[in-house]
Order: C-alpha cells, then structure tokens, then sequence
C-alpha cells in the first residue's frame, strides 16, 4: 500500500514538472523578447565578413528545441551589392544536444538569393566576404556560437552570376547545399546538388546546360610551407546525368560519362589548383593552375592522356557521319589576367589512318568579331570515309592561320 502510494506521488511530481515545462514552452516566447539581441547577433555575423549583414524581426519558439525564426536576412559586399537575401532563415538549436552537452546550432535558408559578381578587376565579391577571422567570443551569440557545433541547410537557392566586364549573367536555380558540422577547427563535409538550366543566347554558338549535378566536398584549414593559414578543399562531382549542347558543333547527351574530382588550397593571397582530374567519354584529364587575388592573373594547364577517338563521333555532329578511327591527346594551356586570358593548345594523334599535330593560339579578345589568333595544323596520310555517301579519299594538309 506504501509503494502505490509512493507511486502515486512520483508520478504527480512529473506529471507537475511537465506541466510547468509545457507552461515554460508556451508562454516564455510571450514574456522573453528576442528581438533584443537581434543586433548583438548583427554584430557578430558583421564582425565575421567583409561586407554588411542585416537581420529583420526574430521569433522565437521552444518546441522541443530552441528555435530562432528570422523574417528577413541579407548580407552585402563590400561594395554595397547584395550578395545574400532570404525571406526567412532558422536557427535551431535542438534540447537533446543541449543534454548530451554537444550543441548544434542548425542554419536554415529557405529560397535564398545569391548574387555572385566578377568585378572588372576579375575578383569575385563571395570571395571576399569570409576573408575575415572570426570574432572573439564577449557576447552571448558569439559565445553560444564558439561552444556549438554548426550545421548548414540551405534550400532551393536561386544564385545568379554576373561579369561586369562583360555584362554576362546567369543563373541558376533549385540549387542545395548541406554541411552538417561546419568549423574552423574541424574537416567540414559538403553536399551540394542540384538541377542545371544554363544557355547563352549571346554567343554565336548558343551553347546550353541542363540536368540534375551533385557534388561532395571536403574542406579543412591547415598552415602552408610559410606557415600562413589556408584552406584546403577536396571535392568530387558527378555530371553523367546533365545534357550541354552547342548545336552543330557538341552534344553530350545524359548517361554519357562526365565526373572528376579536385584539390584546391585558398589563401588571402591566391587560390591554386593543386590537382584536377576529369573523365569525359573515354578522354582523362588531369590539370593544375594558380590565381593570384592580388593582381587576378590566372596560370592554368589541363592535358589528357592518349584516348581513342571513336566514341566521340556521338557528341561531335560534324564527324558523326564519317567512320572516325584513331588516338590523340591535347594539351589546353591558359594565362594571364582573368579578363584578358591567352589560350593555348596542342594536339598530337592519328587520325583516319594518318598523323595529326597541331597547336594554336587564341587571345580572350578574341571572342569579340575582330580577334588576334593564330593556328598551325599538320595532316599526313589522311585516308577518309564518309558513312552514307560515295565519299573517299586521301590528303596531305599543312594548314597556318592568323589574323
């Protein structure tokens, strides 16, 4: 009898405590305003970039976790130019990792808009946001934020990009990204995805881009051979499902192999490509590069080893109806500013039964309707055969152009 009562009495207690613990939940948002710290979290997000963050009105909710609703949030570059504008962003920070005494502050965009912009001098205004270190920790955001662990989802995004120099835009949509623990002091894994819907109306070519892409990424910090702090991202991605078009000239239809992987290292002071591979077709390429942020040259070189030519007959329309037999490899060089960049290539291979060798030279001026650009092509023992037409024959080639 006093063991059911002692019963009794135990489960009064809790079912008091939860009561209170529901009265808590409910009327706390009701007599704790949030917006109180709406600009001591401004202070530290703009403590943290190269630009200017601004929050609108906070809400907050305590169902089974901590939740910060914010109604408008938007950062800007450096130059005044919104770089990121959302309608509404979470914060969430869920009761059971407050608990296992391992919080996670979990970062939710909802539609955001990104804007990325190529100044003139060939920077990129995203690059420069994050350039700053993080803030030190006196405040209770930056305290809170200094002891969590950081998630990130952001969903649907519409980002734009956009060249002053040369009033290019594009934009991209229905973009994802997802990073569950991000920090400074541990390697951060990236998932980022997303369905493509690119095209060019302004070039000649008119060239498109579209499918589903996904990406992983790999990034952490480390200190360079002069001791200097940097990043270092790892990514591999995977575009066997998207389709690129260039009519008449290229077509690469979904299901046609196209994945890679890549090693950047970042700095204030440049960005190198320390590795990049990349498989399209039956065609591996490797490649390496530097770009200086200073002065914005870019140094960049890509070859592939030698491949055989006849499974590309599918994605080059002008070759489709010719039986295309031999092997080649290429070499694609690029330098100087990144708004005035000289190409360079080279081929060398066999081709219908003879020898192909090649190089060239295009300035990024070329692109315009009078552009400097030399190329130098030599054919030997070329034995053709058109596929559906009583076309044969045999040449020798020596072909140089410039002008």
């Amino acid at each position: 009898m006093h063991q059911k009562s002692q019963m009794k009495k135990l489960r009064l207690a809790l079912l008091t405590l939860g009561a209170l613990l529901l009265g808590a939940v409910i009327i706390t948002p009701y007599f704790f305003d949030i917006n109180h710290y709406r600009f001591d979290l401004a202070n530290v997000l703009n403590r943290s970039i190269h630009g200017k963050a601004e929050i609108g009105k906070l809400t907050l909710s305590l169902w089974g976790h901590i939740r910060i609703k914010v109604a408008d949030f938007r950062i800007s570059d450096i130059e005044g130019n919104e770089a990121v504008s959302v309608k509404e962003a979470f914060f969430d920070l869920p009761l059971l990792s407050l608990i296992k005494r391992a919080p996670i502050v979990q970062i939710k965009l909802q539609q955001p808009e990104i804007a990325v912009i190529k100044t003139k001098s060939g920077k990129l205004n995203i690059l420069d946001l994050y350039s700053a270190p993080p803030p030190p920790p006196n405040s209770f955001f930056s305290k809170l934020i200094a002891a969590s662990g950081l998630g990130l989802e952001v969903s649907k995004a519409r980002l734009t990009y956009r060249d002053a120099a040369t009033q290019e835009e594009y934009r991209f949509s229905d973009l994802n990204l997802r990073i569950k623990d991000l920090s400074l002091l541990r390697p951060v894994t990236a998932e980022v995805w997303g369905d493509l819907d690119l095209k060019n109306s302004k070039a000649a070519t008119g060239w498109r881009l579209q499918g589903p892409a996904r990406a992983t990424i790999l990034a952490s910090t480390e200190l360079s051979e002069n001791k200097i702090p940097r990043l270092r991202v790892s990514a591999k991605f995977n575009l066997n499902d998207l389709a690129f078009y260039v009519p008449g000239v290229f077509s690469k239809k979904p299901g046609v192999l196209a994945s890679g992987e890549c090693i950047v290292l970042g700095s204030d002071s440049e960005i190198r490509f320390e590795e990049l591979k990349f498989n399209l077709v039956n065609a591996a390429v490797s490649g390496t590069g530097r770009f200086s942020r200073g002065d914005a040259r870019l140094t960049f070189t890509a070859q592939t080893a030698e491949f055989d030519l006849a499974p590309w007959a599918g994605l080059l329309p002008r070759l489709a109806s010719y039986d295309l037999r031999g092997r080649t490899r290429l070499v694609v060089s690029a330098q100087g500013p990144s708004n005035d960049l000289t190409f360079q290539s080279k081929i060398d291979g066999s081709i219908f039964g003879g020898t192909i060798h090649g190089s060239g030279v295009l300035d990024h001026s070329a692109l315009g309707e009078r552009a400097p650009y030399g190329f130098a092509l030599n054919l030997n023992g070329i034995n053709f055969k058109h596929l559906t037409e009583t076309v044969e024959g045999q040449a020798e080639v020596e072909l140089q152009a410039s002008g």
